[in-house]
């Protein structure tokens, strides 16, 4: 009797150990180089990107991952002598697929939905001025990337986010950005 109750106490305890694994979150940052594609002398604007993921591992090579992020994004452009800076902020909810190639490294891909913060506009020397109006408030991006994810917690991730849909209220000009980003799993 007392070896069948060990018994099961061990496989609940073996169970439970696997289960707590299955869940991971944390905190993540990094840097996002974004730009416009199409658009005449654009270059690219650096800027933040911060906030926090929770991923779930459906087996041994498979996760799915949601994020919450606050991400810097816009551009620069210079046409004609006259320099532009076009910045746009959005906090992003990125919902990844992620598929474990050998051991931490993997490939992710997915997509996002962003909500525009803030967008401001400078021509020349001028001072900043609101793009609320011109541009729209929600944006979609296409992302694919590579990730790995160290056994101690550590997470190096690059990934390129395709825009999707249009920045600005009947413009067309789609964004598209680079981000590098470490995290850190719990």
């Amino acid at each position: 009797m007392k070896k069948i109750l060990l018994s099961l106490l061990a496989v609940v305890a073996v169970s439970a150990a696997t289960q707590a694994q299955t869940w991971g979150f944390g905190p993540k940052a990094g840097v996002s180089f974004s730009s416009a594609n199409g658009v005449e002398g654009s270059k690219m604007r650096a800027g933040l990107v911060v906030g926090a993921f929770a991923s779930r591992w459906v087996n041994d090579w498979f996760a799915l991952q949601g994020e919450l992020l606050y991400s810097q994004q816009g551009f620069n452009t210079n046409v004609g002598g006259v320099s532009e800076k076009f910045r746009i902020d959005y906090l992003t909810m990125p919902v990844l697929a992620k598929f474990y190639l050998i051991e931490g490294l993997n490939f992710e891909v997915g997509g996002q939905i962003a909500y525009r913060v803030s967008a401001k506009q400078k021509v020349a020397k001028a001072e900043f001025l609101s793009l609320k109006q011109k541009t729209n408030r929600f944006h979609a991006d296409f992302i694919c990337g590579l990730s790995y994810d160290f056994d101690f917690g550590l997470i190096l991730e690059g990934r390129y986010l395709l825009g999707l849909n249009s920045v600005g209220v009947g413009n067309g000009i789609k964004t598209g950005a680079l981000q590098m980003l470490v995290g850190w799993r719990f």
